[in-house]
């Protein structure tokens, strides 16, 4: 997850002491969740998505099978639902239950690794975001417009990968590259350095 090109970098790599705690930290929780959510996939289809030049729209779509995937290995693992059909349902499951919805598996996701409140990531709007490309093929929306609902996905997954991994430092936002962020620690700025 650092720089690669067009890459915008996550951990902030001109001070090395920054990379080597986001190893240390990070790596024992991605060695044990690597394989039951795709983590090696989930991160090399993240890299691939930023570098490519494709058209926005594809990136979006690209990003949202991200998000599809970060669901589905996040609910397929969770002992509380059943999966019937290509679906999930609360266990146990009755013969009147509605299946749950992408944002309610999202908000479930959010909430098992405690991703920080003060993010405020409108899981709504990435919902719609995501069921427009999805169901429609197209936004329909200005290329600012696009771009936006794009780094606020890719934002969104940043920060619960970093809270999956349970990460407590600083970091770079995907939405706003210049502005350090802190997770779980003091906030930390760059000309005091």
């Amino acid at each position: 997850m650092m720089s690669h090109g067009g890459w915008r970098e996550i951990v902030i790599s001109r001070f090395g002491e920054n990379i080597r705690h986001f190893i240390e930290s990070c790596w024992e929780l991605y060695r044990q969740e690597k394989d039951r959510r795709r983590l090696f996939e989930t991160i090399r289809l993240l890299i691939q998505i930023n570098e490519t030049k494709d058209f926005i729209e594809q990136k979006i779509a690209l990003t949202s099978v991200l998000l599809e995937n970060l669901k589905h290995t996040y609910a397929s693992q969770n002992k509380n639902y059943k999966r019937e059909k290509h679906k999930f349902y609360c266990k146990p499951k009755t013969k009147d239950d509605n299946p749950l919805s992408f944002k309610e598996l999202l908000t479930d996701m959010v909430n098992e690794v405690n991703m920080p409140d003060d993010f405020n990531f409108n899981l709504s709007k990435i919902t719609r975001d995501r069921n427009n490309i999805i169901h429609q093929g197209l936004l329909g929306s200005s290329y600012d417009d696009m771009r936006k609902q794009y780094e606020d996905m890719v934002s969104f997954i940043r920060v619960y990968l970093l809270s999956l991994f349970n990460f407590k430092g600083h970091y770079y936002s995907f939405d706003e590259p210049n502005i350090v962020k802190s997770m779980g620690v003091e906030p930390f700025y760059l000309k005091d350095r």
